[in-house]
């Protein structure tokens, strides 16, 4: 199934974020080998901070909704406890790598503390697991909606509003990243007229985006 973050298909990003967070993990132990919340070291956009690494683990997106910093500018995107603080009764476990998920400010600020107690269903909305495409998909018109096979999980449905992953600014933002990829195809930069056609639709989006 289509993964409907992307507007092309990248077939190892669930396998290149298990990796990727994997290696990251031992290269701060590797560098701090004192450290107990890892969530501290990535969180923050300072040098001395592994934010970047984490953004390019998660192929500059946001893991829930698929923004690109193409679309949303790099301070925006935030480091998201999945599983919330208020979950777990062990601190290293809450802040460790594999509960920290790469989020925009929009929907880390409307997931909140947001929880659901059947792991079956969590695993099913965990953006780091295939399930989660199994979950989400865009419609004809662009939207990102809950699947046919989803829609019978009470708590997928619970998840999707809490995010407001139905919202409008989240089709937007695709048809932004489509634009800006066809804008680097050769052809495009190759036929002035059809580039400023493109640069002009993206416009009026980016315009009407602002907005919202």
């Amino acid at each position: 199934m289509d993964d409907f973050r992307f507007v092309e298909q990248c077939d190892s990003y669930f396998e290149d974020v298990k990796n990727g967070k994997k290696e990251l993990k031992e290269k701060i132990f590797s560098d701090h080998p004192r450290v107990k919340n890892l969530y501290r070291w990535v969180k923050t956009n300072s040098e001395k901070s592994y934010k970047k690494d984490f953004i390019h683990i998660y192929k500059k997106k946001c893991a829930y909704c698929g923004v690109s910093i193409e679309v949303v500018p790099i301070d925006y995107f935030q480091i998201d406890h999945f599983v919330p603080i208020e979950q777990w009764n062990d601190p290293s476990e809450v802040n460790d790598i594999d509960n920290l998920v790469l989020a925009c400010q929009r929907c880390n600020h409307n997931k909140g503390d947001f929880y659901i107690d059947d792991n079956q269903i969590r695993d099913k909305v965990f953006p780091d697991n295939s399930d989660f495409i199994d979950s989400f998909v865009r419609d004809k018109d662009y939207y990102i909606v809950v699947s046919d096979k989803a829609k019978k999980h009470q708590g997928i449905i619970d998840f999707y509003n809490r995010l407001r992953l139905h919202d409008e600014v989240h089709r937007l933002d695709y048809l932004l990243m489509r634009l800006k990829k066809l804008e680097n195809n050769e052809k495009v930069k190759d036929d002035p007229e059809l580039k400023c056609m493109l640069q002009e639709c993206e416009n009026r989006i980016q315009e009407k985006r602002n907005w919202m």
